[in-house]
């Protein structure tokens, strides 16, 4: 049988302090009610926009709506984690360097 794989940050989120494993907890909270925001705005506009056009919304806005808030919601949960948890990272470096 081969061993199980691990990663070479195993374990590295328990090493950080409390406080900083609530950041990346309500970091990525945050980003998740970003993605709630944006599904929401987007699932009023786009039925909307497609009667605008002339077309009956709603055999259209499903797949469309559910392409477009499944895209948006990937890259902002994912840029708006990265970005936090890069701060988290970079701030308790600098504070292990004093």
């Amino acid at each position: 049988m081969s061993e199980p794989v691990s990663s070479p940050n195993a374990g590295e989120a328990s090493e950080l302090p409390l406080w900083e494993r609530i950041r990346a907890l309500v970091a990525t909270s945050g980003a998740q009610a970003l993605v709630d925001l944006v599904s929401v705005c987007i699932g009023g506009a786009v039925p909307l926009f497609i009667r605008r056009l002339g077309f009956d919304p709603a055999p259209a806005s499903g797949p469309m709506l559910t392409t477009v808030t499944d895209t948006c919601g990937f890259f902002l949960a994912l840029s708006f984690a990265t970005t936090v948890l890069t701060q988290i990272q970079v701030e308790a470096a600098a504070a292990a360097s004093h």
